[in-house]
Parts: structure tokens; C-alpha cells; sequence
């Protein structure tokens, strides 16, 4: 999957979500081998917009296209979730319900996606 690729398919999932704003998807260089992408919410300026992005790491790309899928929707659940203004949720309840509701809409496995320790 391409930057561009993983770009589309969180737009279609952020439609599908009816979310407000749709995270911008950036490629990340990270010295860090651990996780694959995180998702990122910012206050900008003065007017208090809150943007978000998930960023991806090189080891992203190096994974299947599921897995890739899998760790998409596991951020989006994040930004679902900071769309409702819970901007501390980490990987609670809420969190974990939120990303199999989406996985299961999208027909992906939530077994590795919502687990509460991956990224």
C-alpha cells in the first residue's frame, strides 16, 4: 500500500464514519522500530481547530496489505474517538469497542487491530 493508497482508504473510512474532519496521513521517519503509525491530534493557532494525522513509519510499508488495513483502522478508532473530544482514551473500552465497530463495517479482522497493546 502507498502513502496515497493508505490516504484513500481513510477517507472512504472516515466518510463512512461521517467523522467531522478526516485525518491528514503523513509519512513519519522515526528512528523507533516499534510501532507502525500513531495518530496525532493538535490544537493549531488561536482559534483552537483541532487537526489530526496519523503519521506512518517505514515499517508500515513493510508489512501485508491486512496488516496495513488492520493498523489504519486501529488509528482511526483513536480519531473517532478524539472527534468526541476524548482526546486521553488510550486503549480503554471505548477505544476497543469504537475500533471493532469499525473493522467489523469494514470487513477486516479486529483480532489484531483492537488489541489494546499494538499499534
Amino acid at each position: 500500500m502507498t502513502l496515497t493508497q493508505a490516504t484513500q482508504f481513510v477517507m472512504e473510512v472516515c466518510l463512512a464514519l461521517q467523522l467531522s474532519t478526516c485525518p491528514t496521513v503523513i509519512d513519519k521517519v522515526d528512528n523507533r522500530k516499534d510501532y507502525k503509525a500513531k495518530s496525532v491530534a493538535a490544537k493549531k493557532g488561536d482559534t483552537g481547530k483541532i487537526y489530526y494525522r496519523i503519521e506512518l513509519t517505514p515499517l508500515f510499508y513493510k508489512r501485508s496489505d491486512k496488516v496495513q488495513k488492520e493498523t489504519l483502522i486501529h488509528e482511526i478508532a483513536h480519531v473517532a474517538l478524539f472527534d468526541k473530544e476524548d482526546y486521553h482514551h488510550g486503549h480503554n473500552r471505548d477505544w476497543k469497542r469504537s475500533c471493532k465497530k469499525i473493522a467489523k463495517a469494514h470487513k477486516i479482522s479486529g483480532r489484531l487491530a483492537c488489541q489494546e497493546f499494538c499499534n
